[in-house]
């Protein structure tokens, strides 16, 4: 019969496919089965294979359960960090491709033993995320290397309070909306403290470039940056595709020696409008040179322009306020090269050093006795070094203040004057 030597091969062709479907009920339809699938799929996901749980039920397709599930150590954070999530539950539909639930109640993320944890719950269903993520403090470090797995630099910092934050929307282009304290951030010698933080942002990676649209409202806050700080009104930045673009509309005063100044900044870091005004009135470079310096520079107000601060001027005071850049354009424009104050217990006092030459340096200090010593009179230190080489430089200086004594009406004070002249000689020991 033709039949008979084809029955051999029918079964062992039949054979595999009885194993596959047998593993396939195994997995899909047993807690055994279940068990195993999801630890595997947690483990890839996560990179660790310590997971333990006190107890399971159910199956994929109805819903299968874990309780009390922990992953002590994640790779690439803290070790002291840990993942603990009260119920896991996992809905699969086999004949559905993609339709999937996975619900998770009470997870807690640690980044250490004696801090706040991320807490989280929420479901994911057919690619689509409704989560709530709640932190009673959180550090920036912690946060930015997570998300990243990047290592941040030593003079990024910072720590928000009472983040409280809500993931909807499909999981390529979630909306991400939510309100934060930030209690400090610093970059370098900016910091942001103490300001009330609202966020809606769409988070879209589709392409494979994560464009940012939305908005982050600054209710209230103080920004310093070296010398001057100001207090915020409530500002915002616009998020329109380039996450690192920000358009902005930031509102903020401060007063520096009696003068209130009050700044709006709009546009972007690259092309800023930044518009200054002041009681009693100044010129608005007068009011950018207080507030790099945080002093106000009586002698030279008649000299600013009295129109709208250039383009150029701003950008670089922006980078010098806001990223602690050098104020290249700042120097150039007022003639120093660099600006610095000195106070200690006696005396407060600016100086400005202007650059004439790569060799040549001029130097003008004043120095102003404290409040209980007013009855002494101001020092002018002028000065000016001439470099012969990288060793060898030659520096007068000079000093002037006026005498104590009460000139008569209409008749200049006298002053007095010292001066000396200095070869000074640079060696390493």
């Amino acid at each position: 019969m033709p039949s008979l030597p084809e029955r051999p091969v029918a079964r062992l062709l039949l054979l595999p496919l009885l194993v596959l479907i047998l593993g396939v009920y195994v997995l899909l339809f047993t807690t055994v089965g279940s068990d195993f699938a999801t630890r595997f799929a947690i483990s890839c996901l996560l990179g660790s294979k310590e997971i333990a749980v006190s107890s399971v039920d159910g199956n994929l397709v109805e819903g299968f359960s874990f309780y009390n599930l922990e992953v002590p150590h994640l790779p690439g954070i803290p070790l002291e960090s840990g993942l603990k999530i009260q119920r896991f539950q996992v809905v699969v539909k086999p004949f559905r491709i993609g339709h999937f639930r996975v619900e998770v109640n009470n997870g807690r993320l640690s980044f250490s033993q004696d801090g706040h944890p991320i807490v989280f719950s929420g479901i994911v269903k057919n690619g689509f995320l409704d989560m709530n993520i709640y932190s009673k403090n959180l550090g920036v470090h912690e946060v930015v290397e997570l998300v990243t797995r990047l290592r941040m630099p030593a003079y990024i910092s910072g720590t928000v309070a009472d983040f409280d934050s809500y993931l909807r929307g499909s999981w390529k282009a979630p909306t991400c909306s939510g309100t934060f304290r930030a209690e400090r951030f610093n970059y370098k010698e900016f910091s942001l403290e103490n300001s009330p933080v609202s966020f809606s942002l769409q988070l879209d990676h589709s392409d494979k470039r994560l464009r940012v649209t939305g908005e982050v409202t600054f209710h209230g806050g103080t920004i310093s940056s070296r010398h001057s700080s100001i207090q915020l009104e409530e500002s915002r930045m616009f998020f329109t595709g380039r996450w690192n673009v920000p358009k902005l509309d930031i509102k903020g005063s401060t007063a520096i020696e009696g003068v209130k100044i009050f700044a709006t900044l709009q546009g972007t870091m690259e092309k800023p409008d930044l518009k200054l005004v002041s009681e009693p009135p100044l010129p608005q470079e007068a009011l950018l040179l207080m507030l790099a310096t945080g002093k106000r520079w009586r002698n030279l107000e008649g000299s600013f322009n009295q129109g709208e601060i250039p383009l150029v001027l701003a950008r670089d005071f922006l980078d010098y306020f806001f990223l602690s850049g050098v104020g290249t354009e700042l120097a150039e424009r007022f003639g120093i090269s660099n600006v610095s104050l000195t106070y200690d217990s006696a005396t407060q006092g600016v100086g400005l050093r202007s650059t004439l030459s790569d060799k040549a340096e001029l130097r003008y200090g004043v120095e102003q006795p404290e409040a209980y010593e007013r009855q002494q009179s101001p020092k002018q230190k002028i000065g000016a070094e001439y470099k012969i080489s990288d060793q060898v430089s030659i520096e007068a200086q000079g000093i002037v203040k006026q005498q104590e004594t009460p000139a008569a009406a209409g008749t200049p004070q006298a002053s007095q004057k010292d001066g000396q002249v200095l070869l000074k000689y640079k060696k390493k020991f």
